[in-house]
């Protein structure tokens, strides 16, 4: 009786709402403590990096899967993964967590040891609610050996998962972003060795990134 008392607006509000709980649902399922990133230069030693996990999807048992999507570091790099229940001697390209109570943050934590060998990449992950695959978010482990560093030239990363742009020089460089009309947008200075541009105030569209050696970078922002 009271949905037929229902005004036809208010019924297509609530039509449209329930039509658009999962695309909020899909804009943000976990919260990263500091950032979804974490920048390690390798020295003689193993370094430990922790990423920590809270699931915004919930608020009851959460049930959380890991996937390893990229591994660019190189071959010979030891890597050891826990998460917030378990530790592996190696690092898994997949599991799903144990059960995550209510009012816990899930994390995930790498061992890395380069072993001496001289390189830089990174590891990617997505996190998701298990069984969704579609609702991943990416985290991200970077590492470098300082004569990596030292000898790097150029390297910059966008990840749009994450509206960031990974900058890799051995000096600090004068930075700024155009637009396709040559308008700058964006400007700053980056740090020795790695730094990061943070684009989620751009609006949609192709831009370009101009380092002041004269390195360039074009990338797409879609929301």
């Amino acid at each position: 009786m009271t949905s037929s008392n229902q005004h036809p607006f208010q019924r297509l509000i609530i039509s449209s709402l329930a039509l658009c709980l999962p695309c909020y649902l899909s804009a943000q399922s976990f919260q990263f403590t500091g950032s979804p990133q974490y920048q390690s230069l390798l020295g003689e030693n193993f370094e430990i990096n922790q990423i920590d996990i809270t699931p915004l999807y919930t608020n009851d048992t959460a049930y959380i899967t890991y996937r390893l999507i990229e591994n660019t570091c190189p071959a010979g790099w030891e890597f050891i993964l826990c998460d917030w229940s378990a530790c592996f001697d190696d690092m898994p390209n997949t599991d799903d967590m144990d059960p995550l109570p209510p009012g816990y943050n899930a994390l995930v934590k790498i061992t890395a040891n380069a072993h001496a060998i001289e390189g830089a990449g990174f590891l990617e992950f997505w996190i998701f609610p298990t069984g969704q695959m579609d609702l991943h978010e990416s985290i991200f482990f970077y590492y470098n050996t300082a004569s990596a560093v030292n000898e790097l030239t150029a390297s910059m990363v966008f990840h749009p998962g994450v509206d960031q742009i990974y900058l890799y020089f051995p000096t600090s460089l004068q930075w700024t972003i155009l637009d396709m009309q040559g308008k700058p947008v964006l400007s700053g200075l980056s740090s020795p060795q790695s730094s990061i541009i943070d684009t989620h105030t751009l609006a949609n569209g192709v831009y370009l990134l101009k380092m002041n050696d004269g390195t360039t970078l074009k990338f797409v922002v879609a929301e």
